[in-house]
This record gives structure tokens, C-alpha cells and sequence, in this order.
């Protein structure tokens, strides 16, 4: 409310805590940010001294060289990225968002966590019962925007369905175990969730 009736021009988004302003100016960000940091102060807050700061969204358009062109938001990365025109198939830097690379971190955790590669009990039906709810609901959030970055993810989730298979069933060899994860596939191609959306082995 305070930013909407001292600068009702700026648009602005908010979740939680977390907020970015946007500004046409390197020196209307400035005064914003002033007037933010003292609005904090006179309600007993502080702006996080790592969180803050302004970003200058480059793209092959805006090519001045600023130091900060990159931030976080929401488990989001946004920054300039090469990105392919549809219409003309000309390759150029546009200032767009895919998953972050701390949310890949914590994804990857999540994964190691279950440690499904020691089931030796255990069938890849039951694997797939117990991931399937987290890897759809990444894939919905995150996949929204250049779903192909999830492959790194997923070959770290193939490679803990290879071990299982090499424990389970006494493989002997990555190749071996890739071949009967690969075929299984193909024979059940709706099992895992990112199956369906069509990532491969």
C-alpha cells in the first residue's frame, strides 16, 4: 500500500517478503531503494544486505554493461539467456526465467533422500508410487519455462534407477543396467511422472 500511494506508476510484485520493483531508470532504482530502506527503518525492519540490489535486465536490446543482471525469485533464475525466435529462427539474448540452480540443489537432495537405490526389496512400481506426487508437481511448477533443464535432474534420477536395478536384479555394469532401465521404459512409458512428459533415459 505504501509504494502503490508513493510511487503509484512503479509496478511491483510481492510474495511473502520477498519483492521486486521495477524501474525504466538505473536512477529512479536508486531513489526507490532509498526510500524503501528509510520506509523499512521507520517501521523497526532492515532489507536483507545479501537479497537487495538492482538488476539491470539485459537483453539484445539493453546491452549496457552493469554488474548485476541476474536474480532469484520464487525458485526462479532470471537473467539473459540465448532464446530462439519462433517467428524469424534468429537466436538472441533475452532477459527469461528458468529454474534456479538452488532449486535444482534441493531437488536433487529431495532425490538422494529416499536412497530408492537400496530397495533391494523393493519393486520400481513401488519407487515410482512413492516419487511420482514430487516429480509431477516440479514438473508443473518448474516446467512452465524451459522444461529441458530438468534433464540434468532427471539423469541424476536415472542414474539412482540404474544402481537400483544393478542391486536388484545383480547387473553387472552401468550399460547393462541403462539397457534394462531403457527397456523397461519403453515397455511402461506411463509409469514415471517425467516419462510421461516425455524425458528419456
Amino acid at each position: 500500500m505504501w509504494i502503490t500511494k508513493k510511487r503509484p506508476t512503479i509496478c511491483f510484485e510481492r510474495y511473502a517478503n520477498d519483492v521486486i520493483v521495477h524501474c525504466h531508470t538505473q536512477r529512479e532504482a536508486k531513489e526507490v531503494l532509498l526510500q524503501i530502506t528509510d520506509r523499512m527503518s521507520q517501521c523497526e525492519l532492515e532489507l536483507h544486505p545479501l537479497k537487495t540490489k538492482i538488476v539491470y535486465c539485459k537483453d539484445f536490446k539493453r546491452k549496457e554493461p552493469y554488474e548485476q543482471v541476474q536474480f532469484d525469485f520464487l525458485g526462479f533464475s532470471f537473467q539473459p539467456r540465448p532464446t530462439k525466435d519462433y517467428r524469424t529462427g534468429i537466436i538472441q539474448n533475452q532477459f527469461d526465467l528458468s529454474i534456479s540452480r538452488a532449486s535444482q540443489k534441493k531437488i536433487i537432495e529431495e532425490i538422494n533422500r529416499f536412497r530408492f537405490h537400496r530397495w533391494s526389496t523393493g519393486t520400481i512400481e513401488e519407487i515410482a508410487d512413492t516419487l511420482n506426487s514430487k516429480l509431477q508437481g516440479w514438473i508443473n511448477y518448474y516446467g512452465k519455462f524451459r522444461k529441458w533443464t530438468f534433464l540434468n535432474l532427471f539423469r541424476r534420477l536415472s542414474f539412482r534407477l540404474m544402481q537400483w536395478a544393478q542391486n536388484k536384479y545383480k547387473i553387472k555394469g552401468i550399460k547393462e543396467s541403462y539397457r534394462w532401465i531403457t527397456n523397461y521404459q519403453k515397455e511402461h512409458p506411463n509409469l514415471f511422472a517425467h516419462w510421461q512428459f516425455g524425458f528419456k533415459q
